[in-house]
């Protein structure tokens, strides 16, 4: 599921946490994709506080997902 991020002009996939540049119409720039662990610090900077939240949530979501298929095998 694809979730705004408005103070960065972005999107977030909550499934791979893969950023995505919005366009000026908010669609998705399928060519922007990159990681959130790879995103510039300037990024970083201008998220708002909602924003980071989101991300801190994506992201724990991603570990959790992670660790899951590490106990399976």
């Amino acid at each position: 599921m694809l979730i705004h991020l408005p103070s960065v002009a972005s999107f977030i996939d909550s499934t791979d946490a893969i950023v995505y540049a919005a366009y000026q119409n908010g669609r998705v720039d399928p060519d922007s994709a990159v990681h959130v662990s790879d995103c510039s610090e300037t990024f970083q900077r201008c998220l708002s506080v909602e924003d980071r939240y989101v991300i801190e949530v994506v992201a724990r979501y991603q570990a959790l997902h992670i660790q899951m298929l590490v106990n399976i095998k």
